[in-house]
Formats: structure tokens, C-alpha cells, sequence
């Protein structure tokens, strides 16, 4: 993403001295991309706001694309009127005459708008009545159908549907390995990991995911897993134990979105160190041994989903123990990861706070 960007701002300076708007309006498009993909979304949503100024100078991939774009950063800022307003423009622009051509990416885009930010239906609507035979080429756009496409079929979640996702992102995935298209790959990688965890599949989850995370770390990449679903956040989670790019997961989940019952780690910590406080455990045969006062604060923190770093603040302790609790408690339940934790302690009986989450 930072050679992207210099890359495009290099473009920039020469179009400009040669008056050469076209090129401009590419130049301002890949600069928003890497804007966007680094979570800059006021300084992405400006380049690609240049674009669309240029609405009838810009070729209409780039007008496409950057209008995709804007409506993404518009609502990474919670500006969900304005991104309402560049969809419907998307939308006219496609009906335009002489955008025949582009007609299928626009709606393909406007369809992953629309599942990203809770339009469900009109995302279903739209891959029920769209072609399923994609050309393998490189995915140089933020939207591309095909990934549209399997989105939505993950989301849609039949039997049916997921052997379908699973089928395509596979092809794609091998398609964009063999031609170095890391970003695109990112983003498959990342589907796939939510794939096959609605396939219950969790091994083959946390593998794929930590892939994406290795291909994202070096450039910077984090909108695509912040555009992700809560079980892309989940896996992170996990992902974070293992130590694989701690820093770069922990600064994702920063800036992920919460839920209204996430509450900022500094409003928490008070709740969640009272709460552990009052942690009782079960007696139960599939204990290997009980917890200690210190493993049972770890676990009730960890069901609250608070990182390392989160926990070490509340407890007062450094991360390195924190691991260590946590490797203990997981022991002790029988489980290798933090969901399978939480959701085995309830099962054995242990009573969480109201206000945890998994």
C-alpha cells in the first residue's frame, strides 16, 4: 500500500503537468485505494470524491470503482446519508446510456454496499439473478463480483450455497496465487476463513486467516478485515494467542467496530476486574484441576473479548502472563483457543456477567 500510493501520487504530479485528466482520475482512484485498505477513510473518501468531480472525464471503471469506494469510506466514518446518496448515483449511473458495459460491476458493487452495511436483501436479490461464470482476470478494483458473490452466498448460508462459495473462492484462490494478486488474495482468504466456520470447520479457519493476516501485516492492509464479519474478528482473536503479528491484530482491534455492548477497554476494566471478582467455578469431573483466582479473572476477561494488552491493564500484569493464564485455563478445560474456553466453561457450568460476550 505505501509503494501504491507513491506510485499514484507520482502519476498525480506528471498528469497534472500535462493536463492529462484521465490519468488524474486514475491516479486519485489507486491513491483512495490505498487510503482505504490502510483505514484512512476522510483522506480515501477525499481522492475518491476527486473522481467522481471528474464523472465525465474518468473512465467508467474508475467511476465505478471510486464511487464504491466513497459510499465504503463514507460509512467507515458512520456518514450513512451520504453513502446512501453516492449508492443511488451509482445506481443512476448505471442506467445512463452507454454504460451497458459497465452495468453488471456497477450493481455487482452496489450489491456489496448493500451487505456490508445491513441491506441484506437487496444483496440476495441481486446474486439470485447473477451470472455465476466469471473470467479469471486480475482483480485491480475494490469490488469485484466474483467476491461479491461469494459474500453473499456465505452469508445466505444453505448447504448449497457455501459448496458454491467454497467452489469459487477456491478457483480464485489458486487463480490469484499463481499470479502474485496479494491483495485480491487477502480478501479470498479472508472469506474463506468465514466459510469454513459456517461449515464448522475451525482448524482450516484459523489457517487461512492467518495467512491473510501474513499477507496484510507488511503493507499495512487492514480495512478488509475490518469490513469482515464478527467471526473474522473472533478468529483474530485467537489468532492473537498464537503470537502471529500480535501488534498488527491488536491495532484491528482498535479500530474494529463494537457492538453496543462492547464498551471502550476504559469504561470496562472496572466492570470486568468487579466481575471477576465475583467469578465462582463449578466442580465438574472434566476438570483437569481448578482454576485459580487469577485463570478465573483471565477467563471471564477473555469472554468479555478484551486483547492481551486489554487484560495485562486491567489485572495489572504484563502480557507474557497473561498468555501463560490463558495457555493454563486452556489446559484445564481441555480446548486450544479462547471461544472454545468460554463456550466449555458454560457448558461445565461456570456463570459469566451479563455483559460478556464471546
Amino acid at each position: 500500500m505505501p509503494a501504491l500510493r507513491n506510485s499514484a501520487e507520482e502519476l498525480m504530479w506528471f498528469a497534472a503537468q500535462k493536463d492529462l485528466q484521465e490519468s488524474l482520475a486514475w491516479a486519485y482512484y489507486f491513491r483512495g485505494c490505498a487510503h482505504y485498505m490502510q483505514n484512512d477513510a476522510p483522506a480515501a473518501a477525499d481522492d475518491f470524491l476527486a473522481v467522481i468531480s471528474r464523472r465525465h472525464i474518468a473512465s467508467s471503471f474508475v467511476f465505478v470503482q471510486s464511487a464504491f469506494g466513497l459510499a465504503s469510506a463514507l460509512f467507515a466514518q458512520t456518514k450513512q446519508d451520504e453513502a446512501q446518496a453516492v449508492i443511488e448515483l451509482l445506481a443512476e449511473y448505471a442506467q445512463e446510456p452507454g454504460n451497458a458495459a459497465v452495468r453488471g460491476m456497477a450493481q455487482a458493487c452496489a450489491a456489496g454496499v448493500a451487505y456490508r452495511h445491513d441491506n441484506r436483501e437487496e444483496a440476495l436479490r441481486w446474486v439470485a439473478k447473477t451470472e455465476r461464470s466469471f473470467q479469471r482476470r486480475p482483480l485491480i478494483g475494490l469490488c469485484a463480483a466474483p467476491l461479491v458473490t461469494t459474500l453473499v452466498l456465505i452469508g445466505q448460508g444453505t448447504p448449497a450455497a457455501l459448496l458454491e462459495a467454497e467452489q469459487l473462492l477456491s478457483e480464485e484462490d489458486v487463480f490469484l496465487a499463481e499470479t502474485h494478486d496479494r491483495m485480491a488474495r487477502i480478501e479470498v482468504l479472508v472469506q474463506l476463513a468465514e466459510l469454513h466456520v459456517s461449515m464448522n470447520r475451525h482448524e482450516a479457519a484459523l489457517l487461512a486467516m492467518r495467512e491473510a493476516v501474513e499477507l496484510a501485516q507488511p503493507g499495512g492492509v487492514r480495512r478488509v478485515f475490518l469490513d469482515a464479519s464478527r467471526v473474522v474478528r473472533d478468529l483474530l482473536d485467537e489468532l492473537e494467542f498464537t503470537g502471529v503479528h500480535q501488534r498488527f491484530i491488536e491495532e484491528l482491534r482498535v479500530h474494529s467496530p463494537r457492538d453496543n455492548a462492547m464498551q471502550e477497554p476504559a469504561q470496562r476494566m472496572p466492570q470486568a476486574t468487579a466481575a471477576a471478582r465475583d467469578f465462582v467455578q463449578p466442580r465438574h469431573p472434566d476438570l483437569i484441576e481448578l482454576l485459580t483466582n487469577r485463570e478465573m479473572e483471565v477467563l471471564q476477561l477473555l469472554a468479555m473479548r478484551m486483547t492481551n494488552k486489554e487484560i495485562a491493564q486491567a489485572l495489572g500484569i504484563s502480557t507474557d502472563t497473561v498468555k501463560q493464564h490463558a495457555m493454563n485455563v486452556f489446559r484445564k478445560l481441555h480446548v486450544d483457543n479462547r471461544r472454545a474456553a468460554v463456550l466449555q466453561a458454560r457448558a461445565m457450568g461456570f456463570q459469566f456477567d451479563n455483559q460478556t460476550m464471546l
